[in-house]
């Protein structure tokens, strides 16, 4: 098909029905997230009993050479910690994308049934996670290089939980899929890109004051959430990019 006559994706229709579904499925999210929310908290606040603090992973600014009394396995904990729930949030990515695809799709969906799928697909996840990571961090000093791969993979997560795709497959689907609209899928990226800088700069500022005790876990939670917000708007522009160039895939396989 010429360049000219390619259809694009409408990224204004796509943020708005990615909206739409995170607000019109906010339990869910909510229940996703604070479930997973809960293990790292709980996870944290074992670290805390065993004599490890981990309020230094909330501490942008922390510096352990300005603390005279600051002991070295704060830092280990509180790398471990944060390291936690990174993972975690690739559980969450991975049930948002499911729950978001049922929703769409108009088929009902528990919180359990996604998070299982999450746990099935988990170490693909990470490993997709881990990988793109990788190159969009070290071709991120270039900017527009780091920009072009995380918009090229930006629906690499749903491939690869929806069609049970491998780390690279999924690499490569996604490419092909934003291939052409490459342009409209960044609008979608900034957009939720600058909804989450919002939303964690609100918090953040709001939690300022806040001992640890309330401040981790409910960073901790908006963290969560924000990533299912992210995974919605993946979710919405992968199965838009697939209906606008392939015919509508079956999801329902996905939950057998």
């Amino acid at each position: 098909m010429p360049r000219s006559t390619q259809r694009k994706l409408q990224a204004g229709v796509t943020i708005s029905r990615a909206f739409e579904l995170f607000f019109g499925g906010f339990g869910t999210w909510m229940g996703i997230a604070g479930a997973c929310a809960v293990v790292v908290v709980a996870i944290g606040l074992l670290f805390e009993l065993a004599g490890i603090p981990v309020s230094a992973a909330l501490d942008t600014e922390f510096d352990p050479e300005a603390q005279p009394g600051f002991d070295r396995m704060e830092l280990v904990g509180s790398a471990v910690y944060n390291i936690l729930a990174l993972v975690f949030a690739q559980l969450v990515a991975g049930a948002s994308c499911a729950a978001a695809a049922a929703m769409r799709e108009g088929r009902p969906v528990t919180m359990g049934e996604s998070l299982g799928i999450a746990i099935k697909r988990f170490f693909p996840i990470l490993g997709l996670a881990l990988l793109t990571g990788l190159v969009i961090g070290f071709t991120l000093f270039l900017c527009l290089l780091g920009l072009f791969f995380f918009t090229m993979w930006y629906v690499a997560v749903p491939a690869l939980v929806l069609e049970n795709r491998g780390v690279v497959e999924s690499m490569d689907r996604s490419a092909v899929l934003t291939r052409g609209t490459r342009w409209q899928v960044f609008l979608v990226v900034v957009v939720f890109f600058l909804v989450g800088v919002v939303i964690g700069g609100v918090v953040m500022g709001l939690l300022v004051f806040a001992s640890p005790v309330v401040a981790i876990p409910m960073t901790i939670l908006v963290t969560m959430l924000s990533n299912s917000l992210g995974s919605v708007a993946s979710i919405v522009t992968y199965l838009d990019l697939v209906e606008l160039k392939e015919s509508r895939r079956d999801i329902a396989e996905v939950f057998d």
